[in-house]
């Protein structure tokens, strides 16, 4: 999936997507969910609206989280990029 890779390997706009991500969890609190005792506006009354933001926090959770996992050892020296590459074996 080449042709979706919208960020290069420094990837300096990464840190900003990720923050902007958290934007859209409050989207969740102006949803029609009944009872509502959090919040009595609701902006988005439709059914659909929850289904479409948790798709949209999913896809982009699982994009922005691998981004880092490929582009780590293209930035680090040479020497460490197969290091980077590993994720920690745990400690069961």
């Amino acid at each position: 999936m080449a042709w979706l890779q919208v960020l290069g390997p420094p990837a300096e706009v990464l840190p900003i997507l990720v923050l902007c991500r958290s934007f859209m969890v409050p989207l969740f609190m102006f949803c029609n969910y009944q009872p509502r005792d959090h919040l009595h506006t609701v902006l988005f009354t439709h059914d659909v609206y929850p289904v479409v933001f948790n798709c949209l926090l999913g896809l982009s959770n699982g994009y922005l989280g691998t981004l880092p996992m490929i582009y780590g050892p293209k930035v680090v020296p040479r020497e460490l990029a197969e290091a980077t590459g590993v994720r920690p074996s745990s400690s069961l």
